[in-house]
């Protein structure tokens, strides 16, 4: 498979952030989450720091070793995440949160995302396991901010991540990399 470039298919979400919002809202709260948030006008900023195995390139023999795991969302009280938590290395730490997030007054600043895209996947790394990455494809009006990591080859369920409405998004600077495998036929990069 070759991999599916995100200007094709009209997705930026590599340099979309969350926008920051003037509101006497902006502060750390209890009462309206299971977990500790930041209210920003309306969206709830939510941190998590437990999270279920995805894929890794273990195995592989690449010389950066990726892995890649789900925010784990069960008892959050109605929080989603933007995509997967990738990290050099194995199991992250206690101490390694991600942001996940929850519409407070239902504006509809948040929407599950319409379909997914194939990046890429593993077949022919020598990985232990099977995975594949995907991005999620945004209703109108809303971007993805990030991708999904899969155990396997199948597409994600639609609700494993939310997409924020564009209006609450602003431009932001890609990070450094995470992993990269550089195969023959092709070059994969996360960042």
């Amino acid at each position: 498979m070759s991999s599916v470039s995100f200007a094709n298919l009209g997705i930026t979400f590599t340099r979309r952030a969350l926008g920051g919002y003037e509101s006497g809202a902006n502060a750390i709260v209890l009462e309206k989450s299971a977990i500790p948030c930041i209210d920003v006008g309306g969206l709830l900023l939510g941190f998590v720091n437990q999270y279920t195995y995805l894929w890794s390139d273990a195995g592989s023999g690449w010389c950066i070793d990726g892995s890649y795991w789900r925010p784990d969302v069960a008892n959050t009280g109605g929080f989603k995440a933007v995509g997967s938590y990738g990290r050099r290395g194995g199991n992250p730490t206690g101490n390694k949160f991600v942001v996940v997030l929850k519409d407070a007054d239902s504006s509809g600043a948040l929407a599950a995302p319409v379909d997914y895209a194939p990046i890429w996947k593993d077949q022919g790394t020598a990985s232990n396991n099977d995975g594949a990455f995907w991005v999620p494809v945004p209703p109108a009006g809303y971007v993805a901010l990030g991708a999904v990591a899969q155990t396997g080859y199948g597409k994600p369920s639609l609700d494993e991540v939310v997409c924020v409405r564009e209006d609450r998004t602003t431009d932001a600077a890609i990070g450094s990399g995470i992993w990269i495998y550089g195969g023959i036929a092709e070059t994969f990069r996360s960042y």
